[in-house]
C-alpha cells in the first residue's frame, strides 16, 4: 500500500470532533466566577508571603542592631523574631491554602456538571 493510500485510509477513519462547548446565561457565569474566585486565587498566595520573607530572612541575617529612637538593640532584634515568626506562619498557611485550592480545570468541570444537573430532559414523546 502506498503512503498515498495510507493517507486516505486514515483521513476516512478519522473525524475530527467539535471542541466540547458550556451554553451559559452571563448571569449564571458571573455567579459561577464569584463564587470561585478566591478559590482560583489561592493557588497562588503563596508567592507574596514568601517574596517577603526571604529579603526580610536576608536583612535580619545580615543586620546589626543598634540603640535607635532610644529602644535597645535587643527590643529591635526581638521584633524582628516576632515579624520572622508571623511571615513564616502566613507563609506555612498560604501554602497550606494552595495546597487545597481548585485549579482552573476542576472549577470547569464542576460548572459542566451544575450545568448537566440543571438541565431538564424532556421527552418528545410526551409533549
Amino acid at each position: 500500500m502506498s503512503d498515498m493510500a495510507t493517507t486516505t485510509a486514515l483521513q476516512e477513519w478519522y473525524v475530527e470532533a467539535p471542541p466540547p462547548q458550556i451554553l451559559i446565561s452571563e448571569t449564571r457565569l458571573e455567579l459561577w466566577v464569584t463564587q470561585n474566585w478566591r478559590k482560583m486565587g489561592a493557588k497562588y498566595s503563596w508567592i507574596q508571603p514568601l517574596s517577603i520573607l526571604v529579603p526580610f530572612l536576608f536583612s535580619r541575617v545580615t543586620s546589626t542592631y543598634k540603640i535607635t529612637f532610644g529602644i535597645e538593640a535587643s527590643v529591635w532584634k526581638f521584633v524582628s523574631t516576632l515579624l520572622l515568626i508571623f511571615l513564616i506562619f502566613w507563609l506555612g498557611c498560604s501554602i497550606y491554602r494552595s495546597l487545597r485550592s481548585k485549579g482552573c480545570k476542576e472549577i470547569i468541570r464542576n460548572l459542566k456538571d451544575d450545568m448537566i444537573r440543571s438541565v431538564e430532559i424532556v421527552d418528545p414523546t410526551k409533549s
